[in-house]
């Protein structure tokens, strides 16, 4: 698997910053509804996209405000 992220056009887009950055970026969207957190059935969590974070990729502006 990660191999093949590695090959993805996004791997690394955020090296720059830093985990605890990253961490706080995913709290914040995860609050502002634009992600959403599913609980696995063995514990473990996945973090996908809603409706509002899909629009938010699609529509110029609506991530103003929240990241910086």
């Amino acid at each position: 698997m990660r191999e093949r992220a590695g090959k993805s056009a996004g791997f690394g887009a955020l090296s720059f910053r830093s985990e605890a950055a990253i961490r706080k970026l995913g709290e914040t969207l995860l609050a502002a509804g634009l992600l959403v957190e599913e609980e696995l059935a063995h514990g473990g969590a996945v973090v996908g996209l809603t409706a509002a974070g899909r629009r938010a990729l699609r529509e110029t502006g609506v991530l103003d405000g929240l990241v910086g």
